[in-house]
């Protein structure tokens, strides 16, 4: 029998969801009913008889704990309970760095992993790099807000892993787990990225700042003093060209290639998108730099490489990205170098924003829909109808 600790948590969920999908038998294990409603044994690792008893028939344990400052005798006293119950394999999720950086969280760690190690139980220990899923859960609202993020960490390189790879690699550990004693896994990424890499894929922008600014910053946001020092500590590891390491370990373990960056983005696009309000003020001031205020150059900004414009006002011919983009309004602001457009109405839904509007210039008016297709913070499509100019009443 498998007990996994931290089921209600990301990597504890990631191995548990795994181990769903084989015969093996396990409990998943969580503090409180409250956290895991399914099917959950509850107990805590504060508590060393609670442990004794969900340790009741298990032989093998995933052990992880959230990265809080007890976290080194919270887990001690769950090696004591394996100790004294009749496990014989412990998995311990660790940390990257465990091995060589004695600060924040991988010192944590560290430590329970001597712990571990001088229990006389057969383990193995995994020093994950640093999630994709801490992308969408740390930066994500920053881009959505403002299409930006922060970080003090400057060309750092993170070797991301995905944490569903982690549940899959602890999971294949826990049903055969004789082969993988007394093994220290560093579990990378297949690619390595720096924070500017990684704004150039999601179309945002990293913006670079002093540490005392992201340490205030996180102290504005209510975060507690241990953890403010714990996480700039962590990042200073990655600054200090630790984390970038890749290599085939992972791969090896899963016996598939493992996810890419790439592919993590692609599946959680929505994380970094628009709102509906963001999509329909970014089309606003479109309209406004782009027509009324005669900004061509704001093509560059505005149009994604691959624009495509279906407009039926369209002449045939038109290059495709900012270029057509911009060469059509240049050519309409000659004709009519007093050109104005004014909004009418504005609606938007999913990644579409669809506008009614009215065009004056040269004393001629016209009117008519025009549908853009949002995508990464720039319009990639157009649709649009217009009616045949004539001449404004007076």
């Amino acid at each position: 029998m498998i007990l996994v600790t931290g089921a209600s948590g990301t990597v504890g969920g990631a191995v548990a969801a795994e181990l769903r999908n084989t015969a093996a038998p396990f409990k998943a294990m969580a503090r409180t009913a409250a956290e895991l409603p399914d099917s959950a044994v509850i107990a805590d690792f504060a508590d060393k008889d609670s442990m004794k008893r969900v340790l009741t028939g298990v032989d093998t344990v995933f052990l992880v704990c959230s990265p809080i400052p007890s976290l080194v005798d919270l887990e001690s006293n769950a090696i004591d309970a394996c100790q004294e119950s009749a496990v014989k394999h412990v998995v311990l999720n660790s940390a990257l760095g465990a091995a060589d950086y004695p600060k924040s969280f991988p010192g944590w760690h560290r430590k329970v992993e001597e712990k571990l190690k001088a229990s006389g139980l057969a383990y193995t220990i995994l020093r994950p790099n640093s999630f994709m899923q801490n992308i969408t859960a740390y930066l994500a609202p920053s881009i959505r807000a403002q299409g930006a993020f922060y970080a003090a960490s400057g060309a750092a390189k993170y070797s991301f892993v995905d944490v569903r790879d982690v549940g899959a690699v602890a999971a294949k550990i826990l049903v055969s787990p004789a082969q993988h004693a007394g093994k220290i896994y560093a579990l990378n990424g297949p690619e390595a990225f720096s924070y500017g890499d990684l704004a150039a894929r999601i179309h945002a922008t990293f913006v670079d700042i002093p540490e005392a600014a992201q340490r205030q910053a996180m102290l504005d946001m209510g975060m507690p003093e241990w953890q403010v020092t714990a996480l700039l500590e962590l990042q200073q590891y990655y600054v200090n060209g630790q984390g970038g390491e890749v290599d085939n370990v992972l791969a090896t373990l899963l016996g598939r290639a493992p996810r890419t960056l790439a592919e993590f983005l692609k599946e959680f696009e929505s994380a970094f998108a628009m709102s509906v309000d963001q999509m329909k003020a970014f089309v606003r001031n479109h309209f406004e730099e782009f027509v009324n205020r005669k900004n061509l150059a704001i093509a560059y900004v505005n149009f994604a490489p691959e624009f495509e414009d279906h407009g039926s006002d369209v002449p045939p011919g038109l290059a495709s990205g900012p270029e057509g983009a911009k060469q059509y309004v240049g050519a309409a602001l000659q004709k009519f170098p007093d050109m104005h457009v004014e909004i009418l109405d504005i609606v938007a839904e999913a990644d579409k924003v669809v506008v009614r509007n009215r065009w004056t210039g040269g004393g001629y008016e016209f009117s008519g829909i025009v549908i853009w297709q949002i995508a990464h913070r720039q319009l990639v499509k157009r649709w649009a109808y217009l009616t045949p100019p004539h001449p404004i009443k007076p």
